[in-house]
């Protein structure tokens, strides 16, 4: 005698078909989530590397004012004094 078969899906069968899918969901989404977070990482680290590197141009132009200021004020110093003592010299000509 042929031994009939049920057509039918038992509840443990399902839950373990569930189960199965679930955990392939799992891991599939753990995968997409690690590549998110790399991707974001990196825009991340991209950006502060612009933000550094945008920040050392100003630094060395802030550099740059600040040599110029410097010797425009040196040069400024020796022009005061000089006419400084030839006013005095002036003065002394025009008997003042």
């Amino acid at each position: 005698m042929k031994k009939k078969t049920s057509s039918y899906v038992t509840r443990s069968e399902i839950e373990a078909k569930f189960e199965k899918s679930f955990k392939a969901f799992e891991f599939r989404m753990g995968i997409v989530f690690d590549n998110l977070e790399r991707k974001i990482l990196d825009q991340v680290v991209n950006i502060r590397d612009q933000i550094l590197t945008s920040n050392d141009n100003v630094v060395k132009e802030l550099e740059n004012i600040r040599t110029n200021y410097q010797v425009f004020r040196g040069i400024s110093e020796e022009v005061r004094e000089k006419v400084e003592d030839h006013e005095k010299r002036i003065g002394k000509l025009e008997g003042n």
